[in-house]
């Protein structure tokens, strides 16, 4: 086992230990061994979890199993420090290894402090954890996108009325929910084997059951280098919206996340890389994300496309199919509207706005209907840095795949190749990284 190989073994399993005992909401994809089939049937399909091979608490020697967050923190310094030792000494591919690591040993040790109890500003929470650093709020967006939308929403003298009327529209009846997810799981399948390679049977099995209010719970059956066994269970009874519905079935499945873990799987099998076959928050996490997103626009890559796309789902849910028109209109003004919930989850965070104010602010742009209240701001995603890692990651990852290939063809495969492949997100941001360039795995 080389330097290297022992430091990333030391990451993954300092993370492991960190999410095991203190944090357990942190990793959401773990494939640690070439392959895995689940053997006990006891299993839940309606609690929250992340669908990943269980972990085995054996596994852990006596001193692991003992470590408190300090010891932690205090192990991933020492790592951090021994691969800045190695900076000049890598080959090309070691460096890339090399640098992935420790953007990723960055993101733990900063999870450490925080859940220590550290007082971090967003910005550098975001930063240090994913890489990224959303600009400051800028209202012109969000404006423009409400002036926009204002020209097609029905007449109403309140603007904010009109916002959530509209939305309203766009509910799928319960009863006619599952056919449209199936709809569209079913276009999303056909587009990750035709430009991701996925195999026919590598479609996830989904199932319809009361969850209790939960959107899903996901359960892994197995994986290999091939491809993963995955069940998808939505719940019947949560509302699913139309202008969602992309988000909750391409972004979520394929060729979103399961594709990205499927190939992730695929990467760390055939470099031997075992950091690779983990996805904790870090910059991988905002990878995933960012990528899924674009992944579901490259599926729907024309105006024609979408349109048909949202028209035949608008037609089987039993919906007015000539609101399918305006739902680009729409999502501009929901994109412009995460910026608003980014800035008020960071002056939120950093101590600069009461919850008055945060509310004030909301429904001053119509991000919350007129009669919010402040428990309102409670119903934002709960994982933190949220917007930062899920949308400013989305636009950097649409700049980085516009601007360096001009074909959908090259941009899927830059796609394929970025989720099998260490990464910097520096190297993102700034365009230096290129998936296509060839190195040696292990």
């Amino acid at each position: 086992m080389s330097l290297l190989d022992q430091l990333a073994k030391e990451y993954v399993d300092l993370t492991l230990i960190k999410h095991q005992f203190y944090d357990q909401w942190d990793v959401y994809w773990l494939a640690d061994t070439l392959f895995w089939k689940r053997q006990d049937l006891m299993f839940s399909r309606t609690s929250p979890h992340y669908p990943y091979k269980p972990l085995d608490s054996s596994c852990l020697t006596p001193d692991q199993a003992e470590m408190t967050l300090e010891d932690i923190l205090c192990a991933a310094l020492d790592v951090k420090t021994a691969l800045q030792d190695l900076e000049g000494k890598c080959c090309e591919s070691e460096e890339i290894r090399r640098k992935y690591l420790l953007e990723h040993v960055r993101s733990l040790i900063v999870r450490c402090r925080l859940l220590l109890g550290e007082k971090i500003k967003y910005n550098y929470y975001t930063t240090e954890m994913f890489g990224l650093c959303s600009p400051p709020w800028k209202s012109e967006p969000l404006e423009k996108a409400s002036e926009e939308l204002a020209q097609f929403l029905p007449c109403s003298s309140n603007f904010g009325d009109g916002v959530q009327n509209f939305k309203k529209s766009l509910r799928i009846p319960g009863e006619r929910a599952s056919s449209v997810i199936n709809a569209a799981a079913a276009y999303f399948h056909e587009m990750s084997m035709c430009r991701m390679g996925i195999k026919d049977n590598g479609m996830p099995r989904l199932r319809y059951r009361k969850l209790n209010g939960e959107e899903f719970v996901t359960v892994l059956f197995g994986y290999d280098r091939d491809g993963i066994s995955i069940e998808q269970n939505f719940g019947s009874d949560y509302p699913f919206y139309m202008d969602t519905l992309c988000e909750v079935v391409g972004h979520e499945m394929e060729p979103g996340h399961f594709t990205f873990m499927h190939l992730r799987t695929k990467g760390m099998v055939d470099t031997g890389y075992r950091e690779l076959g983990m996805i904790a928050h870090s910059p991988s996490s905002a990878l995933i994300e960012g990528c899924a997103r674009v992944a579901v626009e490259m599926c729907l890559d024309t105006p024609e496309n979408k349109e048909m796309f949202d028209r035949e789902l608008f037609h089987i849910a039993g919906l007015d199919c000539g609101l399918a028109k305006l739902l680009p209109v729409w999502q501009r003004f929901s994109e412009a509207v995460n910026y608003g919930k980014l800035e008020i989850q960071r002056k939120i965070w950093d101590g600069e706005w009461s919850k008055k104010q945060a509310l004030d602010f909301a429904k001053t742009y119509h991000i919350l209907p007129d009669n919010a209240r402040e428990q309102a701001l409670d119903s934002f995603p709960k994982d933190l840095g949220h917007f930062t890692s899920h949308d400013y990651c989305r636009d950097r990852m649409r700049i980085y795949f516009q601007t360096h290939w001009e074909k959908q063809s090259d941009r899927w495969a830059a796609y394929k190749l970025i989720s099998q492949k260490p990464f910097t997100m520096a190297g993102i941001l700034d365009g230096s990284f290129d998936p296509f360039d060839s190195w040696e795995g292990a």
